[in-house]
């Protein structure tokens, strides 16, 4: 950003820092042009020396962050101002120059000038004057530049200058330097090289951007003697001094220097044994302190859920979620674990309550969720037996209330609310339902009996009696029943004897086959239109005959029927039934639904022959085969 800014307010980069490295490097001093020692208008010295600082050679010298970085651009954190940098040191320096003077001119094209080279001793205070230009010496091409020069001071100068040089010339005369060979010198600089080395690391500069460092100075000597084990030994202690350094950092939770370490490291050589296991030190210590702070997080979202009542529901936004969640991060996290065992105890209570109210539906799904809380719950197994038991019971409450519903008592066999309501007894004993449907089947054949016997139908009495007695011995009202019918027989034998009239005779034929005709006439005509029904949806034939009076078409039609649908259900109109024992005749109206062909598609149609009216006649004393309308 440093760099950014320098080149956006003079349109140029900053110096290579390789360069002002080397200068370093050679004892020079930086030759940084500073933006704050100069006048810029529109930027606040402030601002240029923020700039400066980011441009410092030196990395812990710059700004360590954006925030800090931006503090120094506002003004907001001083900075010292920086020292005049000069292009030498604080002593007298002896330079060559070249010195360009015109000379007096008689047209523009006459460009002759004087020019000649001396030797100066040139103080500090002079190197960036503008009375002269420093000019390498052996240049072709000059630049034309006149220096002016003031009399009083030049004089001087160039006295000073001829002793000076004269000294110089003397001392090469009479002390003339024995040459070197390269061997010697290429030596003498891999020799000095290490001494620097040494005295960086001990001094600690052990590495820095600029190249400078102990690693740098090493990397150096490799680049003039590849094989100097020294040197790669020297490369390989610093490697070790910032992978220990790393360590030190990670042990302190200090992850952004030991990051740093690792990142210099990482450039000293990416595959350094050791390396790698402490990035992973880095990333577990961090994982577990993002862990850390989730966890937190849950137990506070768990206990707020806890207050609002939401223990185990809604899902996921409960209590029960948030506690499993800690456990996904912490197994072992005591408070999420009790906390889910007390959740889950909550959760039987509830469950218990819903079996209560009979939906197992419900119970069921409290008891999975308490199972998925702590599954080695022993309530958790004695709930789901308890469960499955009241489903069983609700199964065969449900064919009981059906046949109750349709009066079938105690016929047909098998398939009564009798034999279901007794079957959950001997599931649930003490289930109110089945006793009290039970005793009101019973009551029902004891208000029947007392009927028959005052209306003197002693056969249709004794026939209910019969019935009480099979499916109800122990009722109480049994022996009086039993008298009363006697009672009404004997007050019919000492009655006037009056001449019956003759019954109609019945062709047998006529008679459903399969129906008890002792029956009372509304049981008798749904014992019939039963087995008729049955029989049209097992696609029966012969117990069709059994039950219905059919012409050979209607014979023919059935059949074809049943031989073209492998199933069909049977559904009987509401309020359809009548009977009217006054006249003798009963009937209903059915329709057949549900039809699926022999390919076992299903098939809906709406031909007359699914809607079908029965028609059932009572001769005498007995009722007919049903007549298909």
């Amino acid at each position: 950003l440093g760099a950014s800014l320098h080149q956006g307010i003079t349109g140029e980069k900053p110096m290579e820092s390789t360069q002002r490295g080397m200068a370093l490097l050679h004892d020079e001093p930086d030759p940084y042009k500073a933006l704050s020692q100069s006048a810029i208008e529109g930027y606040s010295p402030a601002f240029l020396r923020a700039i400066d600082q980011a441009l410092k050679l030196q990395v812990y010298d710059r700004p360590q962050n954006l925030e800090e970085f931006l503090g120094m651009l506002k003004g907001e954190i001083k900075l010292p101002d920086l020292p005049k940098i000069l292009a030498s040191a604080a002593e007298t320096v002896l330079r060559p120059r070249t010195i360009v003077k015109p000379r007096n001119k008689k047209s523009a094209k006459d460009d002759d000038s004087e020019q000649y080279t001396k030797t100066e001793l040139i103080s500090p205070t002079e190197i960036d004057a503008p009375d002269s230009v420093d000019v390498e010496v052996g240049n072709q091409s000059p630049p034309e530049v006149v220096a002016t020069e003031k009399k009083s001071s030049s004089t001087i100068k160039i006295l000073f200058t001829i002793f000076v040089f004269s000294a110089v010339i003397a001392g090469v005369i009479f002390y003339p330097t024995s040459e070197k060979s390269p061997e010697e010198i290429h030596e003498q600089k891999v020799d000095l090289l290490f001494k620097r080395a040494d005295k960086l690391i001990a001094n600690g500069e052990y590495y820095n951007k600029a190249g400078n460092g102990a690693l740098g100075t090493y990397q150096e000597i490799i680049t003039l003697e590849p094989n100097s084990s020294t040197a790669k030994n020297g490369i390989k202690n610093v490697a070790q001094h910032f992978l220990l350094q790393a360590e030190q950092f990670i042990d302190k939770q200090d992850f952004t220097q030991a990051k740093a370490s690792l990142n210099i490291l990482s450039f000293i050589n990416p595959e350094f044994p050791g390396l790698k296991n402490a990035q992973i030190r880095i990333s577990e210590f961090l994982n577990s302190e993002k862990e850390l702070k989730q966890i937190e997080i849950y137990l506070d979202q768990a206990n707020k859920a806890l207050q609002q009542g939401q223990t185990y529901e809604p899902e996921g936004e409960s209590a029960a979620f948030y506690f499993q969640n800690v456990l996904m991060l912490d197994p072992n996290n005591v408070t999420a674990s009790l906390g889910l065992f007390e959740i889950a105890e909550t959760i039987i209570d509830d469950a218990q309550a819903e079996l209560k109210r009979n939906d197992t539906q419900r119970a069921e799904s409290l008891v999975s969720l308490a199972e998925a809380i702590n599954p080695d719950k022993p309530a958790i197994q004695t709930i789901r037996k308890q469960i499955g038991k009241t489903n069983k019971i609700n199964k065969v409450l449900t064919k009981a209330d059906n046949a109750y519903a349709r009066n079938r008592y105690t016929t047909p066999e098998k398939d009564n609310a009798y034999e279901h309501y007794t079957q959950v007894l001997t599931i649930a004993p003490s289930n109110l339902q089945a006793k009290a449907r039970l005793k009101e089947i019973a009551d029902y054949y004891v208000a029947r009996i007392r009927k028959y016997t005052q209306a003197g139908n002693i056969a249709s009495a004794n026939s209910s009696l019969k019935i009480l007695a099979n499916y109800f011995p122990d009722n109480p009202n049994f022996a009086n029943l039993k008298n009363a019918i006697n009672k009404k027989q004997k007050q019919i034998s000492d009655s006037k004897v009056v001449k019956k009239k003759p019954e109609p005779s019945i062709n047998k034929q006529l008679l459903p086959e399969g129906v008890n005709q002792q029956q009372d006439d509304s049981q008798v005509v749904q014992d019939i239109v039963g087995l008729f029904i049955n029989a049209l949806k097992s696609r029966d034939m012969s117990g069709l005959s059994k039950v219905s009076q059919m012409t050979s078409q209607q014979e023919n039609l059935y059949a074809s029927i049943f031989k073209q649908y492998q199933s069909l259900n049977i559904k009987v109109a509401p309020n359809s039934f009548t009977l009217s024992k006054s006249s003798g005749l009963a009937g209903i109206k059915i329709e057949i639904i549900d039809l699926v062909d022999s390919k076992g598609n299903s098939v809906v149609t709406s031909a007359n022959w699914t809607k079908i009216e029965l028609k059932i006649s009572k001769i005498g004393d007995s009722w007919t085969k049903a007549t298909i309308i």
